[in-house]
């Protein structure tokens, strides 16, 4: 089985989330030795063009795909402070990316997309609501069809 570890940060202003237009927050993989939070900011950055700070651990996320044997692992902090303005930094498929475009998206503006991960429109805007106190683990299996 092939195992990653992706880290991501979710950067909210007012009621907005900021959000790829692949419908998911910044994020990507861990370089070498790199740490969680080097690799979060890191990607922010890459992806967005703005700095992220103060970050703290809000989840971690476990996806399994047994049909592909595949096991990817993210950490996603919630990041307080942001300088700059995100904007997308590649176009499709360019580098690897997958960001055409960045939005912020209110709660309601989730509703009927897909979004990756799902976990963030069910669930997101609640726990930041109710606060989180500490990291809280997200379990996901893909179906065998996917």
């Amino acid at each position: 089985m092939k195992h990653r570890i992706r880290c991501g940060a979710l950067m909210v202003q007012g009621n907005d989330l900021v959000i790829g237009e692949h419908w998911g927050p910044p994020a990507g993989g861990l370089d070498g030795a790199e740490s969680i939070y080097d690799c979060t900011q890191r990607e922010f950055f890459e992806e967005t063009g703005a700095t992220v700070s103060e970050l703290s651990l809000a989840y971690v996320t476990q996806y399994i795909d047994q049909k592909n044997q595949w096991n990817q692992v993210s950490f996603l902090f919630l990041a307080q402070t942001i300088e700059g303005t995100p904007k997308a930094q590649s176009e499709w498929g360019k580098n690897n990316e997958w960001i055409e475009d960045i939005v912020w998206l209110g709660e309601d503006e989730l509703e009927g997309k897909f979004v990756i991960s799902p976990f963030i429109k069910d669930r997101f805007f609640e726990d930041l609501r109710n606060g989180i106190d500490s990291p809280i683990y997200v379990p996901a299996e893909y179906p065998i069809d996917s």
